[in-house]
């Protein structure tokens, strides 16, 4: 955990500078054409997934099967990010596992998890893939009802790197985010309260890389009277 201490007045953000990411192009996969789909269906309208807001999603929709969706993708595209979980439309004690699958070979599994639980991050590699499969497989009867892909998308132009999208958590709030790009350095906005006058705030941030999670604490500190 590393602690900033930030003196504010009447400000609304504080920033948190984090390691330079790439500047990757995508596409949001709600809007390609799909090869192929099965007890799934898609949407470019406004949800909420695990508490947090989405654009786009392609969603199960119950019963015994599996969720499939199949998009030819020819080699095109270097890595698959999207949020999985449940929206909170969704019945309660349902469970499922989100699988990521590539010309016949399974990639990345992610679960079981539970409606009403948070939305985790999938980052899969995909560079040289043609066909790619997405598949949500129920735990448990109708348990495909309401498990969602959230803002799916195809990155490319990447190179070695991972591109800069963020699943953020602050003070147990999540949201996702992209960084800004400011003199060579990436940020993100971190939300702090506004109060009239000068106000100091202590800020804890724990920042992984690898899975793209970024857990940020903030702490009012009272001011000492003369």
């Amino acid at each position: 955990m590393n602690a900033h201490r930030l003196i504010l007045t009447s400000a609304l953000v504080a920033l948190l500078v984090i390691p330079a990411l790439a500047a990757p192009q995508s596409i949001d996969l709600v809007h390609m054409r799909r090869h192929y789909f099965t007890n799934t269906d898609w949407s470019t309208d406004h949800a909420r997934l695990g508490g947090q807001e989405i654009l786009g999603s392609l969603v199960g929709l119950g019963g015994s099967n599996d969720s499939t969706i199949v998009y030819e993708i020819a080699g095109k595209f270097d890595m698959l990010e999207t949020l999985v979980g449940y929206l909170d439309s969704a019945p309660s004690n349902r469970s499922a596992v989100f699988e990521v699958w590539a010309d016949g070979a399974l990639l990345q599994r992610m679960g079981p998890l539970i409606s009403g639980g948070p939305p985790e991050l999938m980052r899969v590699p995909l560079k040289g893939r043609k066909m790619l499969t997405l598949r949500i497989v129920p735990q448990r009867y109708d348990s495909t009802h309401g498990a969602a892909w959230g803002n799916p998308k195809l990155w490319s132009n990447l190179g070695d790197q991972i591109p800069g999208s963020l699943l953020m958590t602050v003070n147990g709030r999540s949201m996702q985010t992209v960084p800004n790009s400011y003199k060579g350095q990436q940020e993100v906005l971190i939300p702090i309260p506004l109060n009239p006058g000068s106000r100091e705030y202590r800020v804890k941030t724990e920042y992984e890389p690898a899975s793209g999670r970024v857990r940020i604490q903030t702490e009012d500190i009272p001011t000492e009277k003369q």
